[in-house]
């Protein structure tokens, strides 16, 4: 880059520059009053990258000059001598007492302007879509790079207050052309910082699998395993071709059988001079229980085998030597050490299927037990210890095993986690974060976080949350962990999806033997594929009982029975915050009249309509307030990715009664409302604030029941997801949003059936008070507003 000479550097005046190149670019056709690009991209990198640097650096008294940060040729921007400067500016910090609180709002006045740039020509900037960078690609990266550099000096960060930074589109351009997975793309923009993308930046090919077709950012589909394929592998060492079954050696299947039927579960280890595979029992009720270590790897790697209980030699002469290497570690001298190893250890013949059902139930047990857990996996085991904590770092954090649901539950139950390296192995808890080698970084003034960031994002719940679940912080309510639980297996997949249920159950120290019952249907014929998915699903959801309630307004694929078309078909690819606590109020509760009981305010519509027509009506809420002419208008936009209706009686051309339920009390539009002098609002409905609102048909009306005095919810069918805007949320000033108390209504036109709800609950509508209209006008397309009844806070639904 050339013309950043120009720039004179002064100690003052960088936040007006900003504020008056900003209206200046607003404000001009040409955005910088004729001045060429290259004067332009001068005049930024000159105030915006010098500037920055220079005045950042007077603060610690450190003094620098332009042609210190300029290679040799004059032609390229050079940080070499950015770490030395940074060592004296820490000093100087570290030193300084009261000037510290000084020191830090001047830096973070100074860096925030220079984010505030970044961000506002970022992919996401309101400025990028119709305003182009003023400076390329390499010049914003130089940028971006210096303020996460100067951001993550030697002041604690959360001090500088400073915002998210974005990603550079340059290094993501070169990643994803490089072939990484769009899964790992996705997280490591999320977890890492841009040092850690301009690391992944400089690979010519990404690590572990090369090829990712199929992959989306929340699933890769590169370590999926189809069986009927399979190829069982040998060592590297060994050299031998995979598939040739020569070398296999099989355990006796007879006497894990047995084991298994008496209560326990196998143990084996490797005699090479007997050349078989030694069976032990571990039985913690019969007082048999040898030491052992249990391996936890990733079937993609070559050493599962789903034909039957065997292994080549090679990998038995591996893992045994593996598994000694251990003795110091867990302060165990007697030789061999036993091991388990599902391949070995879980019968796979069709016709032993209850024996492998037997050990999956005992799966918590058989790693809960053991002296230390294992991780052999191949992306991990290609660096030595030894080596950098840059290449250490990114071949966890991709690992396949790091992606594996089965594997997340392996090192959720383990005790001791050992992560198995080229030259030894090494415990989770102690070694694993690189803490010290950020600190160290930061103290000598590179600032590489990159390390530290990605292997606490996806180890860090092996220790933390482990922890609170198994001590049982979160009480006994398993709906407090889920949504933790949830959140941190978001990137993790399995070749088969209904094993995600079971893999929870073991997470949450329950026995899964329940979510078997659940894979046959009432005439005991197995489910398979999506039906034993959904089966298992329900049962899950059964057996967790109660949920925060904003679980409904979650747009993830749902389940189709009813009382469950609130629910995830998967616990894979929901959004980190869709199960969110509420501050306030109480769980949600499955009820054994399948469906979930919440309390929210909503409304219901007056007259049946079709579907499509939620979209284009008006929603008028009558007023109850004496004297008040104001009506609340309303109107419902529904995401393309909703497919409404779908799995269940309702017909779109078909009038149903819908009922909408709003995830917040109206008066929260009242934030953003607009006045009377605005424009005509419909023609600015995709501007106005939204809110998350569930769309249904109404089963049941609900009210107070005339023989118990109980008041019974209003019961609906669960159709879709969609976003309510009020097209006048100034009139939230003067009318009522207490909306109408359930509990004072009569109840009427209970139990509609699905073929017949119309009349029935269109007589309970009317029971409520709310006028219906004509049902001639009902048929007709020119009708475009319609009166609902409105039910406060209090009002209880029971979602189906």
């Amino acid at each position: 880059m050339t013309g950043y000479y120009r720039f004179t550097h002064a100690n003052t005046g960088i936040c007006n520059t900003f504020s008056w190149c900003h209206t200046a670019a607003s404000n001009r056709t040409d955005q910088f009053g004729g001045r060429s690009p290259e004067d332009v991209e001068a005049f930024f990198q000159g105030w915006l990258y010098f500037g920055v640097l220079f005045e950042f650096l007077s603060i610690g008294g450190v003094s620098a000059t332009t042609g210190e940060f300029l290679d040799p040729s004059k032609r390229f921007v050079s940080t070499r001598n950015l770490p030395s400067k940074l060592r004296k500016w820490n000093g100087a910090y570290s030193k300084a007492d009261i000037q510290r609180v000084e020191w830090i709002q001047c830096a973070s006045g100074i860096l925030g302007e220079l984010s505030q740039f970044l961000l506002r020509y970022s992919n996401e900037g309101v400025e990028s879509a119709r305003i182009k960078c003023p400076v390329s690609d390499k010049v914003y990266l130089s940028m971006l790079v210096l303020c996460y550099t100067l951001g993550s000096s030697g002041m604690p960060e959360r001090l500088l207050n400073l915002p998210q930074l974005p990603v550079s589109t340059l290094l993501r351009r070169r990643i994803e052309t490089a072939g990484w997975c769009p899964m790992d793309i996705a997280r490591a923009m999320r977890d890492m910082s841009v040092d850690g993308h301009y690391y992944m930046a400089a690979y010519s090919k990404p690590l572990g699998p090369s090829s990712h077709p199929g992959c989306t950012e929340v699933s890769c589909f590169a370590a999926y395993v189809d069986e009927d394929t399979y190829v069982t592998k040998h060592t590297d060492e060994c050299g031998r071709p995979p598939g040739r079954d020569d070398e296999h050696v099989k355990i006796d299947v007879g006497s894990v059988i047995r084991i298994l039927r008496d209560g326990g579960f196998p143990v084996v280890y490797w005699d090479a001079s007997e050349n078989r595979i030694h069976v032990d029992e571990f039985n913690a009720d019969a007082k048999r229980k040898p030491v052992y270590v249990a391996i936890s790897h990733v079937w993609a790697d070559g050493i599962g085998n789903p034909n039957g209980n065997s292994l080549p030699r090679c990998q038995l002469v591996q893992l045994q030597r593996l598994v000694n290497n251990l003795a110091s570690d867990i302060n165990h001298d007697q030789f061999p050490i036993r091991f388990w190893i599902d391949t070995l250890c879980i019968p796979v013949a069709k016709e032993l299927k209850e024996y492998r059902i037997l050990s999956i139930r005992r799966m918590e047990s058989i790693y809960q037990s053991s002296v230390a857990v294992l991780v052999v996996e191949s992306l991990m085991k290609s660096v030595r210890w030894e080596d950098t904590e840059y290449e250490k770092s990114l071949r966890i954090y991709f690992s396949s095993w790091n992606k594996r649901l089965w594997t997340f539950q392996e090192g959720f139950l383990a005790s001791k986690l050992m992560l198995q390296f080229a030259d030894r192995s090494v415990s989770h808890r102690e070694n694993i974060n690189f803490y010290d080698e950020k600190n160290k970084s930061i103290k000598q003034g590179h600032c590489v976080t990159f390390p530290y960031k990605a292997t606490t994002s996806v180890m860090s719940e092996f220790v933390v949350l482990r922890d609170f679940v198994m001590k049982g912080l979160f009480g006994n309510d398993d709906y407090q962990a889920l949504p933790i639980i949830i959140s941190r297996i978001q990137h993790r997949t399995s070749s088969k999806l209904s094993d995600q249920a079971i893999c929870a159950c073991a997470i949450l120290g329950k026995d899964p033997g329940f979510l078997f019952e659940a894979s046959r249907d009432e005439h005991s014929i197995e489910l398979q594929g999506d039906a034993l998915e959904e089966g298992r699903m329900e049962a899950f959801l059964r057996m967790v009982g109660r949920f925060f309630p904003r679980i409904i307004f979650s747009t993830w694929p749902r389940l189709k029975r009813d009382g469950f078309g609130w629910g995830p078909r998967s616990l894979i690819g929901i959004p980190t915050d869709a199960m969110l606590p509420d501050v306030e109020g109480e769980a949600a509760v499955l009820t054994e009249s399948r469906g979930l009981l919440v309390r929210f305010s909503g409304i219901t519509v007056s007259r049946p309509i079709r579907f499509p027509d939620l979209t284009r009506v008006t929603f008028h809420l009558p007023q109850r307030q004496h004297g008040s002419k104001d009506t609340v208008q309303l109107k419902l936009e529904i995401p393309p990715d909703q497919n409404p209706l779908s799995g269940h009686d309702a017909d779109q051309n078909r009038h149903h009664h819908f009922a909408v339920i709003f995830s917040y009390p109206l008066n929260a539009f009242a934030e953003a409302r607009r006045g009377p002098g605005t424009s005509a609002m419909k023609s600015n409905f995709h501007s106005l604030p939204r809110r998350r609102a569930v769309v249904g048909t109404v089963r049941d009306v609900g009210g107070r029941d005339a023989a118990s005095g109980l008041v019974k919810p209003i019961q609906i069918r669960h159709c879709c997801v969609a976003d309510v805007a009020v097209l006048n949320p100034w009139v939230l000033d003067r009318v009522s949003t207490a909306g109408v108390d359930l509990s004072s209504l009569p109840v009427a036109g209970q139990n509609a059936a699905a073929e017949s709800e119309s009349a029935g609950t269109e007589k309970g509508i009317q029971a409520h008070g709310v006028k219906m209209v004509d049902e001639a006008v009902v048929a007709g397309e020119d009708v475009d507003d319609i009166a609902c009844m409105w039910l406060d806070d209090r009002a209880q639904w029971l979602v189906m």
